[in-house]
């Protein structure tokens, strides 16, 4: 779990659950965001993004190794098991919630485990 510098967003990276929050023996990964809301005084759901679909039917660990910056607007996240076990790093602008993706960096080492911590 990650805060923003001003403290206004958490990011939750459960790289062992399902879209529904539930444990997953094949762990997909969910990431998902909470804003403060000062007028209510209560965190708010921010959105969510959840395992890229390459294979269903593998673990992606989605959520590994995820940084955020100051406003909690941008977001990075590691996916080390996405295509077997060369990986990957996405990055995400995710001002409100929507999350859009501005990135990808792919390693061409097989079994890298690219986006790892």
């Amino acid at each position: 779990m990650l805060m923003s510098s001003d403290g206004s967003t958490i990011i939750v990276d459960m790289y062992r659950t399902d879209k529904f929050g539930d444990y997953d023996q094949v762990p997909n990964g969910t990431i998902t965001k909470y804003i403060y809301d000062s007028v209510t005084l209560k965190w708010e759901h921010g959105g969510t993004i959840e395992k890229i679909e390459k294979r269903p039917d593998r673990d992606e660990y989605l959520g590994v190794g995820t940084t955020i910056n100051g406003d909690g607007s941008v977001i990075a996240f590691g996916s080390p098991r996405y295509d077997g076990l060369d990986g990957h790093v996405l990055i995400y602008n995710f001002p409100d919630t929507a999350a859009t993706q501005i990135m990808t960096s792919d390693t061409q080492q097989a079994g890298a485990a690219f986006g790892t911590r």
